[in-house]
């Protein structure tokens, strides 16, 4: 549970410093049957020995401000994985 919300995944108690990061990841195609195009997901990147916890699945560029909002909740930097590349032309 993180602040009072079940998430899927591993059951067990881990303390904050059992964490590195919050990973916010974009992957393009469909996270599931209804949906369609690009969705993001939310990550607690566990340290060695902690397994990594889903804590969000966004849309719509919203994986930015829910990775921040979390990350600064629990003290924790945000990495971003899979951001479109940016080409100047």
């Amino acid at each position: 549970m993180l602040f009072g919300i079940a998430l899927p995944g591993p059951k067990g108690t881990y303390t904050p410093d059992r964490f590195s990061a919050v990973r916010v990841e974009l992957l393009s195609g469909r996270p599931h049957v209804e949906s369609t195009g690009p969705h993001e997901l939310v990550w607690l990147v566990g340290r060695p020995g902690t397994p990594d916890v889903l804590l969000a699945r966004t849309d719509d560029r919203a994986r930015l401000a829910v990775g921040r909002e979390l990350g600064s909740l629990l003290a924790l930097p945000v990495e971003e994985t899979g951001a479109p590349k940016k080409i100047r032309l």
